[in-house]
């Protein structure tokens, strides 16, 4: 793996990509989660069926949205649709844009024909040459389109850049049997001071080093860095590529654009066929940066509906899932740098989607679709969760995801400064090292399932225990036959997280907690925790109940011995949602 930058590649090119600009402006991008029947035959990596006319409607929305960034996964595009482009001039990226599309696999012969039919004055094709190919086949490819001036002339310039590093975590051998090794990784930027770009295809992730030559020669550790890793990968959650992720957010101002197949997508093995063989494509954009405002509830829920969901990574680093389903992402997102500007004008929030867009092979177009399925409610239901809060598409998912921590006692108060409920507080929104994913919300990773469920089955049961009189401490008197279903207070007002417990007449409001089978010790611990939610001498203290179960059918609950007192203030303050 050499790295080389473009401006020393060809020479007197001039770069001028908006996306590597160091300055306050968004960059938009368009990410193709590619759906299809991806197939290994005849010496072929691509698509079973000519897709040629999907990725041409395909570039026609790159062009009409001006899209910054254009990005295809790994093995994806037919090259007659990269043929169709070079004819027709009006469809190239205009000069400040890039487009990085992944080309099903290309033979040395295929390659030379190329080349030498579509090289002119107006188009510079350039690759890396190959004395020998060892008898093997076929090239892995990856084609930066964009336009620029070579020696004072614009041009339509293709790149095209070969991976350089087999697949490993296939269970056959036929892409390390059949390709032929790259050597060069390309490096892109405007200015020695500017942003940075490269891509890794799919396994090169394997082979990534920062070395000291990528930290002396190409500025690594002081320079923001965009690398996008184009993938066809059926094992993407596998070790090698959680740890390049790891390795790369261990720098600041590095963002990791990875891009797989929908999982919706098929694979033909020979005569076999194998029905969505990537369970969860994980196609994902990494971030590490300094300055991100991860508590921006409005522009997180908005992404959720439309199938971008976020994660806290902690240290500065966070990360965005993509629906796993859905094939057409438009994106704007904020540079990684924005050296030079105010700070309070770049204070980053992250990426927004603007447009998503599934095929529709009916008409022969991208439908644009307001919102995206996180399949949340199907897996309620499938479990027969008669929870009317888990279903309700009025409550966000962020309440949903507070609810069911509360309700299972499972609160951060270590900093009482900020409030248990911010998003960045949230156990569950936390994706660690080994990219481990919690959201209780976000059931495309099975991993979780267990923990997911039983969030689920506390929510039901708790709901029934708070039905029956004989399971109320004295402490809740006023809610006996008086409340229906564990939810948050929402006045005109605001929502109060502390809160999960209100009485149907909206007079009183309570904190319980269910915690399943458990120890009566357990069950005061996590009393205590609640308790923690209220300053010393606040009545609503001792409206914390803890609900576990003792043997196979007993409920019992921990609770203060001593009831509020009714004529103290705190209780007033605290539990009447009508005084405000």
């Amino acid at each position: 793996m050499e790295f080389i930058f473009v401006d020393h590649l060809i020479k007197g090119i001039e770069l001028d990509l908006e996306i590597l600009e160091k300055n306050s402006n968004n960059f938009s991008m368009l990410m193709f989660q590619h759906k299809g029947t991806f197939c290994t035959q005849n010496g072929h990596f691509g698509n079973q069926i000519d897709e040629s006319f999907k990725f041409s409607k395909f570039f026609k929305i790159c062009k009409n949205e001006n899209v910054n960034l254009a990005l295809t996964p790994e093995y994806s595009c037919p090259w007659t649709s990269i043929e169709s482009l070079i004819k027709n001039n009006d469809d190239w990226p205009i000069k400040s844009n890039l487009w990085a599309i992944c080309c099903e696999s290309i033979s040395p012969f295929e390659l030379a024909e190329f080349k030498k039919r579509f090289s002119n004055d107006s188009v510079l094709i350039y690759h890396e040459e190959f004395i020998n190919p060892s008898g093997k086949k076929i090239f892995d490819p990856l084609c930066y389109i964009f336009q620029a001036r070579v020696e004072g002339k614009s041009k339509l310039i293709i790149i095209i850049q070969f991976k350089t590093q087999h697949m490993g975590v296939w269970d056959s051998p036929i892409e390390r049997d059949n390709y032929i090794p790259g050597k060069k990784i390309y490096v892109f930027r405007n200015k020695p001071y500017s942003i940075y770009l490269f891509s890794n295809i799919c396994s090169e992730a394997e082979q990534f080093q920062v070395t000291n030559d990528l930290r002396s020669d190409f500025s690594w550790d002081e320079h923001p860095y965009i690398i996008l890793n184009p993938q066809m990968n059926p094992k993407p959650s596998h070790d090698i590529f959680k740890s390049y992720r790891k390795k790369i957010q261990g720098y600041l101002n590095k963002e990791v654009i990875t891009l797989n197949w929908s999982s919706e997508s098929d694979f033909l093995d020979g005569e076999k066929k194998i029905t969505k063989f990537i369970h969860n494509s994980r196609s994902s954009i990494f971030f590490k940066t300094s300055e991100f405002d991860s508590n921006n509830e409005k522009r997180i829920i908005e992404n959720h509906k439309k199938g971008l969901y976020y994660f806290n990574r902690k240290k500065g680093c966070h990360a965005y899932f993509l629906n796993p389903k859905a094939e057409l992402f438009l994106i704007s997102n904020q540079k990684i740098s924005a050296a030079g500007t105010n700070e309070s004008m770049v204070r980053k929030t992250g990426p927004e989607v603007m447009k998503v867009f599934n095929w529709n092979a009916g008409n022969g177009r991208f439908d644009c679709i307001e919102t995206v399925d996180d399949e949340f409610t199907g897996y309620v239901n499938s479990l027969s969760c008669e929870s009317k809060v888990m279903i309700d598409g009025e409550v966000s998912f962020i309440d949903k995801e507070r609810l069911m921590n509360l309700t299972n006692g499972n609160i951060n108060l270590v900093d009482r400064s900020v409030a248990w409920h911010v998003m960045s507080r949230l156990d569950s929104f936390i994706l660690d090292e080994n990219e481990s994913i919690k959201r209780l919300t976000y059931v495309f990773d099975e991993s979780n399932n267990a923990e997911r469920r039983n969030y689920i089955e506390y929510i039901d049961a708790i709901n029934l225990i708070i039905k029956k009189p004989e399971n109320f401490p004295d402490n809740l008197v006023s809610f006996i036959n008086n409340c229906n279903e564990i939810r948050f207070p929402i006045s005109e007002k605001y929502t109060d997280y502390r809160f999960n417990l209100v009485t149907n007449d909206l007079n009183f409001r309570a904190t319980v907690a269910y915690i399943g089978r458990e120890s009566k010790g357990r069950a005061q611990e996590i009393m205590c925790k609640l308790q923690g939610l209220f300053e010393e001498g606040n009545q609503s203290r001792k409206l914390v109940v803890v609900w576990y179960k003792e043997g196979p059918e007993k409920i019992s609950y921990v609770s203060e011995e001593k009831p509020p007192n009714v004529m103290d203030d705190s209780y007033i303050e605290s539990n009447s949602i009508i005084k405000d």
